[in-house]
């Protein structure tokens, strides 16, 4: 049973990579509708952030980040190379249409997916492991492994959620500043 679920999981693993790679290209790209990905994360939009938006006419781009503007949809990208990726593919996205604009962070649902996948399975892996064992000692010794695994792995989906998160806010008040519309 044990070996059937290392196989499963790696398989999967693999599986959702090859997905991963293949929707992340195709998710930072500026072609195709601004709208993209699931919301992971939302905050209101700034007066200011607003009107900068409103009155953005077109798009803004700098070596490797974009602001997309189409009618009242806005996307902002970092177009980074995939062999220079640090982290997970981001975007934020704002309908200036809608009664209370939200400045909303978006990722691919294929890296979503991989998150929870990795946060359910290796907690499961670990508790087969534990079955398996029969002194008392061993299964003390994993509930540990497992509790700093579990911790681990929310600390690093939520490191990568805010720095994600700051590299985006952090261009949008560059942008604020140094490119005054119209």
């Amino acid at each position: 049973m044990l070996q059937f679920l290392i196989v499963f999981f790696v398989m999967l693993m693999v599986a959702l990579a090859f997905w991963s790679i293949s929707e992340g290209r195709s998710f930072t790209s500026l072609d195709g509708g601004l709208n993209r990905g699931v919301r992971v994360w939302h905050q209101p939009l700034t007066a200011e952030m607003r009107q900068f938006l409103q009155t953005l006419d077109g798009s803004v781009h700098t070596a490797d980040q974009i602001i997309r503007k189409v009618d009242h949809e806005v996307l902002v990208v970092e177009d980074r190379l995939h062999w220079r990726r640090r982290s997970w593919y981001y975007v934020a996205y704002v309908n200036l249409n809608a009664p209370q604009s939200r400045l909303e962070f978006r990722m691919p649902l294929s890296n979503l997916v991989s998150s929870l996948v990795s946060l359910l399975f290796v907690p499961l892996l670990v508790f087969a492991l534990v079955f398996q064992q029969d002194e008392v000692q061993l299964l003390n010794l994993y509930s540990v492994f497992l509790f700093f695994i579990l911790l681990a792995s929310i600390m690093s989906l939520l490191f990568w959620h805010f720095r994600e998160r700051g590299r985006i806010l952090k261009f949008l008040n560059r942008s604020m500043t140094e490119y005054h519309p119209g």
